[in-house]
């Protein structure tokens, strides 16, 4: 049993730092499939960012140093045994798609998968709440940049400017 625990607690700590590195490379090298829209704004995002990401060292920090209290709370929301595995093997599968074909279809995926770990941990750690939301505000400039642009100009300007946008 104990030696369960310390594979969920890698796990944990594999899947954090995963997520640490896929939300940072959003941040530092966007797509135009992922931020075109906000693309004016990605200085701000980037200080968003460095606010946001110590809250997942910390989350690190405290599963390395984690106590009988903790596993219980982890058990509680899905994220031990069987249920983190299955949790897991489906980020991994998705992550690694994402790594092969880097889609807006493929990425929004992976969030789902990620929002679902994230969700659980916030229950134990508050403090990940913080790396959810911002998670989620980039969901969302995903799904905006689906949308099909309304009519502001000549038809010519307009595929011009959603050139490899949408897929």
């Amino acid at each position: 049993m104990r030696e369960n625990r310390k594979e969920d607690i890698q796990i944990l700590i594999k899947f954090l730092r995963y997520t640490q590195e896929i939300l940072e490379s959003i941040v530092k090298t966007p797509q135009d499939y992922i931020l075109n829209e906000f693309a004016k704004d990605q200085s701000f995002i980037s200080d968003v960012w460095k606010e946001v990401s110590p809250k997942i060292v910390e989350v690190i920090e405290k599963l390395n140093l984690a106590k009988q209290n903790i596993f219980r709370k982890l058990s509680e929301v899905g994220l031990s045994g069987h249920q983190l595995r299955f949790k897991w093997e489906s980020f991994l599968r998705h992550r690694e798609q994402f790594a092969k074909k880097r889609t807006n279809r493929i990425l929004r995926r992976l969030l789902g998968c990620i929002n679902a770990i994230l969700r659980s941990l916030s229950n134990v750690f508050p403090s990940i709440d913080a790396v959810n939301e911002f998670k989620e505000i980039i969901e969302h400039m995903l799904k905006v940049d689906r949308r099909k642009p309304r009519d502001l100009g000549s038809k010519k300007e307009n595929i011009q400017g959603t050139e490899g946008m949408y897929f």
